[in-house]
């Protein structure tokens, strides 16, 4: 596997888990009746999934109960519009530190990666990316879909990556004082 695979799937896992842990909060649970869930299962589904309707295992209630914790974490994070966190990546020969900053439709990304800094300021709203390393006399502007970096990940693109990928909640930590939810996430690439 390409070096840069490797970044992206290793940044993809950071970033998802950073949004976790930074989208923890109170255990005061959110009125969630106004917003459907992203992980809503049809009943031909629950019917595939436990033949005759029948749910007795141990196993399928504590999956039922897991996607339900992630369902209810994301409910929660679906109100977010302002996030910021630190990203720190070291390893496959790659040394990488980011800070995020995520506003409405416009993200700021500082990033350091094998000691060399660039500035990305992302403008979702009209869809393009400015670029440029410090002390350089030029910047660049393009559109989001010419940029192949994955710095471009948001937090609903993580939302969006758990709807498509298969994964389990392994448990709880406690970080800076919150508890947060930890999840194992398996794609093709593997499991993160």
């Amino acid at each position: 596997m390409k070096v840069t695979a490797k970044v992206l799937i290793i940044v993809t896992i950071l970033l998802l888990n950073s949004t976790f842990l930074c989208a923890c909060g109170s255990k005061k649970k959110p009125d969630t009746a106004a917003q459907p869930s992203v992980f809503e299962i049809s009943s031909a589904e629950q019917e595939e999934a436990s033949p005759g309707g029948q749910n007795d295992s141990a196993a399928d209630q504590k999956a039922s109960t897991d996607k339900d914790a992630i369902s209810e974490l994301l409910a929660k994070g679906s109100n977010i519009n302002e996030i910021c966190y630190d990203l720190i990546i070291i390893g496959a020969g790659i040394s990488s530190e980011t800070k995020v900053w995520f506003k409405n439709k416009k993200m700021k990304i500082d990033s350091l990666l094998n000691g060399k800094r660039t500035f990305y300021i992302f403008d979702l709203e009209k869809d393009e990316i400015i670029s440029y390393l410090p002390g350089e006399d030029m910047a660049t502007k393009q559109r989001s879909y010419e940029y192949t970096g994955t710095d471009s990940i948001t937090p609903m693109d993580l939302a969006s990556f758990l709807n498509n990928n298969d994964y389990k909640l392994m448990g709880t930590q406690t970080v800076n004082g919150m508890e947060c939810q930890l999840l194992t996430v398996n794609t093709d690439e593997g499991n993160f």
